[in-house]
């Protein structure tokens, strides 16, 4: 825990506060600005999937289906996911993530004309909320 100076009155503040306990000013809201979530919801239970920044070439995390990942991003990431294991089978293209467009994503398979495919795409809920 740490003390911050509050945004609109200037009182020292935790960091850890809802809100300004002086002015209400809501401080959790200004915390999570850059937080972007991420549910996986692929029919692939068994393997673990990897969630890579592009540009990096650096693994961001390892989770697998069911789960809800957080990001807190300052600026937009180019990310792309692949099953861990399966020979690093992509899931889906590249995709830009952007904090300040949604804060809601969700990696899906979709359907396709010969095999299944996996799309990101924003969602207004997140069953964490």
């Amino acid at each position: 825990m740490a003390l911050i100076s509050c945004p609109e009155c200037g009182r020292d503040v935790s960091d850890q506060a809802a809100a300004c306990p002086n002015c209400a000013y809501p401080i959790e809201a200004r915390k999570s600005d850059g937080e972007v979530k991420i549910r996986i919801n692929t029919p692939i239970l068994l393997a673990k999937i990897r969630v890579i920044d592009v540009k990096k070439n650096e693994d961001i995390c390892l989770t697998r289906n069911g789960e809800v990942i957080r990001l807190n991003l300052k600026e937009p990431i180019t990310i792309q996911f692949k099953a861990n294991g399966w020979g690093g089978l992509k899931l889906g293209e590249p995709v830009v993530i952007d904090p300040k467009v949604s804060k809601k994503y969700e990696l899906k398979e979709v359907p396709g004309a010969f095999m299944q495919r996996y799309v990101v795409r924003e969602v207004d809920f997140i069953d964490s909320d």
